[in-house]
């Protein structure tokens, strides 16, 4: 039995009437900050009023684009109990759980309270609700519905995944069927690196083996309710962190029709509601294959949909109106760095990189910061990170020190 949650802290950032229900969202931060923190901004833009449930000390608080904020104590009984009352509360027209621990609050858990079941971003009912976190049943509830996978198998032995990769011959990818932003992928060049691979995921995790595919790699960003897609995005990745197959830095608009009908296709079968996508490589050109989900949650590149003309903002408006039309990405290619994550690449080492593939003097690449109206907010997220940057780099220091010692 879960323990009582401490008494719910209400900070309001303005004293204004409610709007039109229709009209108000709320969002909620669990942990991440990333792109995220403009959501707020571009949703607000289109005249929706936007509340916000978040701990404490999460940098989101700081933005001008909110109505409320609602502060949860830092556990996940807190903040599902916060979550419940302001849904309860019936002054919401559409949520969106923001960050991968924000949607775990609400299917990491055997109920939910059958008010807010509507709520969901899937239905708990609808077996994709089983597979946001599982690559396994993810595939399988792809192909089930007709989504182009890779060639996939789940292995127990490093023997059992050399044969897979005799049969296809090297590279092959290692994944475990658990894990985000590249931390359980492994590109294995021989069989002492499928090994070594299998040995290092199958600790903590079941493993896959996945044939590669050396195309384009990027994510498709879509805003939906009940399966009905009223807006997508998409771009490949053009610098990622973690040498390549983490979070991306920098992106490359990618708009193809075929990624819009994927995502058309996959809301329908899932019935799907939310700000959310899938990530995907593309293995000739105009095809595609769908390899991580990010169904239930929020994806970072969708805080720059306004930069390939697509509003998300108004798409969930017309959605919950009744109105909505789609929207597609106008197909520039433009390339376009990403705050805050740029920063943490730099930090990496990658700044030569940034400035010889995304170059600030050429026409084509569009660095962004955030809006003028959230500048405060990007400096405070800004210098959290090099604060934390400067702990790791003290950190290595000390311990250097203490082993020369």
């Amino acid at each position: 039995m879960s323990k009582t949650a401490a008494p719910l802290e209400l900070a309001s950032r303005a004293e204004k009437p409610l709007q039109n229900t229709a009209r108000r969202v709320l969002l909620v931060y669990r942990k991440f900050t990333s792109s995220f923190i403009y959501y707020p901004w571009m949703l607000s833009r289109a005249g929706l009023e936007i509340d916000v449930v978040c701990g404490a000390k999460h940098e989101i608080r700081r933005s001008r684009s909110l109505s409320h904020v609602y502060i949860a104590d830092d556990t996940d009984e807190s903040f599902y109990e916060l979550v419940v009352a302001r849904l309860k509360s019936g002054e919401y027209g559409f949520l969106l759980l923001v960050d991968e621990p924000s949607r775990g609050l609400m299917y990491n858990r055997e109920t939910v309270d059958p008010a807010i079941e509507s709520f969901l971003p899937v239905l708990r009912t609808n077996p994709l609700a089983d597979a946001f976190t599982d690559k396994e049943r993810f595939q399988n509830w792809c192909e089930g519905h007709g989504i182009p996978v890779p060639v996939s198998r789940i292995v127990k032995t490093p023997g059992e995944a050399l044969q897979w990769a005799e049969e296809w011959l090297f590279p092959v990818v290692l994944k475990g069927t658990t894990g985000m932003g590249g931390a359980a992928v492994i590109i294995c060049k021989d069989a002492t690196e499928l090994r070594n691979g299998f040995i290092q995921l199958a600790s903590s995790t079941r493993v896959m083996v996945q044939q590669y595919i050396s195309g384009p790699v990027g994510s498709t960003a879509f805003v939906a309710l009940r399966g009905k897609v009223a807006a997508w995005v998409a771009s490949e990745k053009y610098i990622a962190l973690k040498d390549g197959i983490g979070p991306s830095a920098v992106r490359r608009v990618h708009a193809h029709p075929e990624l819009g009908r994927i995502a058309q296709q996959m809301a329908a079968a899932g019935e799907v509601t939310g700000l959310t996508g899938f990530d995907w490589m593309e293995i000739a050109p105009g095809q595609y294959v769908v390899i991580d989900p990010h169904i239930g949650r929020c994806t970072p590149p969708g805080a720059v949909a306004h930069l390939s003309g697509v509003d998300f903002g108004r798409a969930i408006l017309e959605l919950i109106e009744g109105r909505a039309t789609l929207q597609q990405p106008r197909d520039d290619s433009r390339v376009i760095v990403l705050f805050p994550q740029v920063v943490e690449l730099i930090l990496q080492g990658g700044l030569l990189t940034l400035l010889r593939k995304a170059s600030p003097f050429h026409r084509g690449v569009k660095y962004y910061f955030g809006p003028w109206r959230e500048m405060r907010l990007s400096l405070h997220v800004f210098w959290s990170y090099l604060r934390g940057s400067a702990k790791v780099t003290l950190g290595a220091m000390r311990s250097r020190l203490r082993l020369a010692a």
